[in-house]
């Protein structure tokens, strides 16, 4: 005979307050508080934390600049600050070829993973090293947040399991007669809704990512591509000019190829100031005239228009009052390799504003916003597992370990596709992950143009040479 009813299902601290009058139920209404606590602490850390200096990050950069030598960490400094670092003065510039007044040598602006045949397998080595590359800034924020999470959703596993547990009860107790209960059964129905509901959603929000994913990648080899023309017609330019003119340069010549020195590098550290941190800072009436790449009357000139395209116009002025009388075909071409320059450094202006549309972001963003949502509620009915009684292994049948990795994985995935895109987006980041290290960019083409340039410098004009800058110091 059935019973009228069973006991209320319900929160207990304590086994006495419990349906069951049973510890393990208490036990696991504390694990249910313990995975909401520590998964809502998580969360938080990862979401404050996430693109600032976090606590685990700042250990982790301590330990890896407590690794690295003292006098490399002197050669990174110096590679960065070797263009702001040199003074250019036209009494050096002029000397004989083999004076060198520049600062450090650039490194390289970009430098490829190199991968072995273990990286591509499925490797722990690998694994570790393809983490680390990105790991110390972004990811770590990204996995503490997803496993946040998936304490928050196993939590709710987690209460499922004393729902089905409260029904198990029932029967045993004689107070129904439906095994399993019906809640055991509506759980059991949602579970599959959920699969299918995810099945069918999931279309729209993955073609968003990875088609913006696909075109931030190819956005950000056009930058790489761009600065490569950038350095290639610039040293172009130097070519020609240091080849026009005679052998050995007069004193005329060579201070006109140090005005077009100046203009040229000049106008290359105007195009990357918004994305170098070593020119970002620096002024065009202070800092450029100390640096020698501009003087005080060309900036009151330069300052009322747009900078660049009058540092553009001296320099066409330059050469062409240079070359007027030289062969004209090295006239226009040098011309068409300055309108190249102009060009792609007007195309760095234009790539920084370039994206997909407003709309398409926003939508993509959203529809990823709710697909996590999705993953966080979903998986904890589509990975729940009940099993009553006495568990092989395990001292807390409830607790739902799947649900924990299946909505951290999950969900790590979704968001570190967005840090993907982050990194993209700006590849002149300030946290140089996969950055395009502009200032090296600077400094290898200042010092290639600066051989060009002086190519015909022959020894044989020296004592003229010699002469002018004794002049200039009386």
């Amino acid at each position: 005979m059935e019973k009228s009813s069973c006991p209320a299902f319900r929160v207990c601290s304590s086994a006495d307050d419990c349906w069951d009058n049973s510890q393990s139920t208490a036990d696991c209404w504390t694990t249910v508080w313990i995975l909401i606590g520590v998964g809502a602490v998580l969360i938080l850390y990862g979401e404050i934390c996430l693109d600032r200096d976090a606590p685990l990050e700042l250990l982790i950069r301590w330990w890896i600049g407590r690794r690295m030598k003292s006098g490399e960490k002197v050669e990174v400094e110096e590679r960065a600050r070797a263009f702001v670092e040199t003074v250019r003065e036209e009494k050096d510039f002029i000397k004989d070829y083999g004076a060198d007044f520049l600062s450090a040598k650039g490194g390289a602006a970009y430098v490829p993973k190199q991968y072995s045949a273990n990286t591509y397998a499925f490797s722990l080595v690998g694994l570790s090293k393809s983490f680390k590359y990105i790991g110390v800034t972004y990811i770590h924020t990204i996995l503490v947040s997803s496993l946040g999470w998936g304490m928050i959703s196993s939590s709710g596993s987690t209460i499922l399991w004393l729902i089905t547990a409260h029904d198990e009860f029932c029967f045993d107790q004689g107070f129904s007669q439906d095994q399993p209960g019906p809640n055991a059964i509506y759980i059991q129905d949602l579970s599959d809704k959920f699969r299918i509901l995810y099945g069918q959603y999931i279309f729209l929000p993955i073609f968003l990512l990875s088609s913006y994913i696909g075109y931030v990648a190819w956005r950000w080899r056009e930058f790489q591509i761009n600065c490569n023309i950038i350095e290639g017609a610039a040293k172009d330019i130097a070519m020609l000019c240091g080849a026009a003119v005679t052998t050995p340069a007069t004193l005329d010549e060579r201070k006109a190829l140090f005005r077009i020195y100046r203009y040229l590098n000049c106008a290359h550290a105007m195009t990357y100031k918004t994305v170098s941190p070593t020119i970002g800072p620096l002024s065009y009436d202070g800092d450029f005239i100390r640096m020698g790449l501009l003087t005080g009357d060309e900036v009151k000139r330069l300052l009322p228009t747009e900078e660049r395209h009058g540092v553009f116009g001296l320099l066409a002025d330059e050469i062409y009052t240079l070359m007027k009388d030289k062969n004209g075909g090295v006239l226009g071409t040098t011309l068409a390799a300055l309108r190249v320059c102009l060009d792609k450094m007007d195309g760095h202006m234009d790539r920084l504003s370039r994206d997909q549309p407003n709309t398409f972001l926003d939508l993509m963003v959203v529809m990823s916003t709710l697909w996590i949502i999705l993953i966080v509620v979903g998986e904890a009915f589509t990975l729940f597992m009940y099993a009553g009684g006495d568990l092989l292994m395990s001292t807390q049948p409830c607790f739902q370990p799947l649900v924990i990795f299946g909505v951290f994985t999950l969900t790590g995935v979704v968001r570190v596709a967005f840090v993907l895109i982050y990194i993209l987006r700006n590849p002149f980041g300030s946290k140089k992950v996969d950055a395009i290290k502009v200032d090296n960019y600077l400094a290898g083409v200042e010092r290639s143009t600066f051989v060009l340039f002086r190519t015909s410098f022959a020894p044989e004009a020296e004592h003229e040479v010699e002469s002018a800058i004794d002049e200039a110091g009386t």
